[in-house]
């Protein structure tokens, strides 16, 4: 072989090499790769648009109130719920209600012998004569101490749990009461009873519990970086586990004053409404409160945003009746926007009231594609 034949089948193998080379380090896309790089647009005609009702809305900052979550429990109202205890040292002689049953303000639910009981109501009786013989004998001193006196004596069988008429009564007909009666102090229903007919209970010992229910406190826990939303009388909602699907309004009325230092939370109570008496001390309940300040998030109507191939997009208004498909990140959703979180700029405009026909066009689009 010649020598320049040679050098010229060397050069051609180097040559070919190194093409080969770059082929391999810098190959050319694919038709799906392309395909996949193109944004989705739809075009509408005229007519397709009024039949579809297509209208867009300015993609722009929107105020939101932020909602603050938390959990808690359902609690008795401390201004309706009663520890009865017995008030003089005595034996229980009879029993007119018991756990569960309902109560009215005043009703009688035991009566109770003491002696201490019949002891003030003698000495009542004997400061109404003192009184008597003061006024006789003019004597303006005497008659004065004798008010005072018989004022203590009244004081006395008030907080032993005598009522104000049966107090009338003992004065009027001087007749002394065997029995002291003890009275439920406000309308509701006994929770607890541990007083047992026979028993000799000392001053202080507790008989039993009363609550009424018709208004309860929901105790939740607010994060510490949440506190300074809160102000009383925000507007709260709770739902409850045991109740699916009911809603239950209330206001904020209290904020802990001390936050813990392991959960770094505050204590917060919720005021709700409970006429039908539904919502039980113990329950765990889920709290939702709505702060007044609010803060200005990117938002657009819940209608614009749309489900595609389990991704979240919206429709973006071009020239001439186009909708490009953008997909987007959303956030909270709050009295009908969505916090958009990326995706969306300000000012750009998205398909609102007829979005799901353009929905439609896409997947019609595609499937031609296909």
């Amino acid at each position: 072989m010649k020598k320049s034949t040679v050098i010229l089948l060397i050069f051609g193998l180097g040559f070919l090499s190194g093409f080969l080379s770059c082929r391999r380090s810098a190959p050319a896309p694919s038709q799906t790769e392309a395909e996949e790089t193109k944004t989705p647009t739809i075009s509408l005609s005229p007519e397709a648009v009024a039949a579809a009702g297509l209208k867009s809305e300015r993609v722009e900052f929107r105020p939101f109130a932020t909602p603050i979550n938390a959990y808690g429990l359902v609690q008795f109202d401390p201004h309706f719920h009663y520890h009865l205890t017995a008030r003089v040292p005595g034996r229980i002689e009879e029993i007119f209600a018991f756990e569960g049953t309902r109560v009215n303000a005043g009703q009688k639910l035991l009566t109770f012998y003491s002696p201490d009981f019949l002891s003030s109501q003698s000495e009542l009786l004997q400061m109404l004569e003192r009184q008597k013989i003061a006024q006789r004998a003019g004597d303006a001193d005497e008659r004065s101490l004798a008010d005072r006196m018989l004022d203590a004596a009244e004081k006395k069988l008030r907080f032993m749990g005598l009522a104000e008429e049966e107090i009338r009564t003992l004065k009027e007909k001087k007749e002394t009461l065997l029995l002291l009666p003890i009275r439920s102090p406000i309308r509701g229903t006994i929770n607890e009873f541990s007083a047992v007919s026979g028993n000799y209970v000392e001053a202080g010992t507790l008989l039993l519990e009363i609550s009424d229910l018709r208004t309860v406190w929901v105790e939740a826990r607010i994060f510490e970086k949440n506190i300074a939303l809160l102000e009383p009388g925000l507007r709260a909602e709770v739902t409850l586990a045991a109740l699916p699907g009911e809603k239950f309004p209330g206001r904020l009325t209290v904020i802990g004053a001390t936050v813990d230092e392991a959960s770094r939370t505050a204590k917060a109570v919720i005021e709700v409404s409970n006429a039908a008496e539904r919502l039980k001390p113990g329950m765990s309940a889920s709290v939702t409160l709505f702060p007044r300040t609010p803060t200005k998030v990117l938002a657009v109507p819940e209608a614009a945003v749309r489900k595609a191939e389990g991704r979240d997009v919206v429709f973006v208004e071009g020239p001439e009746r186009t909708f490009t498909v953008r997909e987007v990140k959303t956030g909270r959703t709050l009295e009908g926007f969505v916090e958009i979180l990326s995706g969306l700029a300000e000012g750009e405009r998205v398909a609102t009231e007829g979005s799901l026909a353009l929905k439609s066009e896409l997947l019609k689009k595609n499937l031609e594609g296909e």
